[in-house]
This record gives C-alpha cells, sequence and structure tokens, in this order.
C-alpha cells in the first residue's frame, strides 16, 4: 500500500476591494490570486469607449486566424468585470446587455479583419455573440472557483 498525500480544499482567495470590478478578464484570468489582490488595490478607474488599436493589433496576432479567438482576446482586453457580470450580448434570459458601444466596436472590428460576403455578416456575427456568451460564462465559472467575491457581488 502506498501512502496517499492528504488532500486540502483549495482556498478561494477573498476579495473585498471593490476596484476588482473594474479589472479585465485579462488582468484576472491566468493570474495568481494574490497579483489580482493588489492589482485590484491600483486598478485604473478608466473606461474604453473604442478599442485601442494595439488591442485590435495584438488580439489578431494572438487569434491565429480565428474569428473566435480574436473576439475572446477583445472581450478580455476591452471589457471590465463589471460590464460582464451576469450579463449577455443580447440581453437574453433574464439578463442585463453588455454596453453596446463594447460590442459594436466589436462587431465592426471582426467584419473589418475577417471579411465575409455580405450576405454572411448577420451570420458571421451571430456566431461571434454565442461565442462572446459562453467565454463570459466560462469566464465567471474560473473567476468564482478561484475568488470568493460574496462582498463585493453588491456593488455592480
Amino acid at each position: 500500500m502506498t501512502p496517499t498525500t492528504p488532500v486540502t480544499p483549495t482556498t478561494k482567495t477573498k476579495i473585498d476591494d471593490v476596484g476588482f470590478w473594474k479589472l479585465t478578464p485579462s488582468q484576472v484570468l491566468g493570474k495568481d490570486a494574490r497579483d489580482v489582490v493588489q492589482a485590484s488595490e491600483i486598478a485604473e478607474v478608466t473606461e474604453r469607449v473604442v478599442l485601442l488599436p494595439e488591442m485590435v493589433q495584438k488580439a489578431k496576432y494572438e487569434s491565429l486566424n480565428s474569428v473566435g479567438h480574436f473576439v475572446r482576446s477583445l472581450v478580455n482586453s476591452s471589457c471590465q468585470l463589471e460590464e460582464l457580470y451576469s450579463k449577455n450580448v443580447c440581453g437574453r434570459s433574464g439578463k442585463q446587455q453588455i454596453p453596446t458601444y463594447k460590442t459594436e466596436a466589436i462587431r465592426v472590428e471582426v467584419h473589418k479583419n475577417f471579411p465575409v460576403h455580405p450576405s454572411e455578416e448577420r451570420k458571421q456575427w451571430a456566431e461571434c455573440i454565442k461565442i462572446i456568451d459562453k467565454h463570459n460564462l466560462y469566464m465567471w465559472n474560473v473567476i468564482n472557483k478561484k475568488f470568493d467575491i460574496s462582498e463585493i457581488k453588491y456593488y455592480v
């Protein structure tokens, strides 16, 4: 019989700084929880009205010619957590809508960087909406596993 290591439950990092909501998914996902706590203390309180060219360029580079990767990258870099929490693109299923100026800017960049025949643009954007909504759901599942946001979730 081989000895087994004791299983310890993973502990969530408690977030009690409302500055957490001003972070972008890119600043939270894939980071060590301690880094996120420190980042939320110094988060810039800015709202990006348009996508910066650097964001689009980085998303295009990271996408590897995949519309889905491109859209996820733009959402992660341009939206703050408070703009994504319990929301979706169209405001369906009793949820609020992600700010339309953000989704519209992303839609324009998708059509600019992944051109299709005009008759196919609606279909392409419909796929992007599904991708954004699924990504948002997945992202919040990951965040809820890593962080305890119970004290600040009512500030959104």
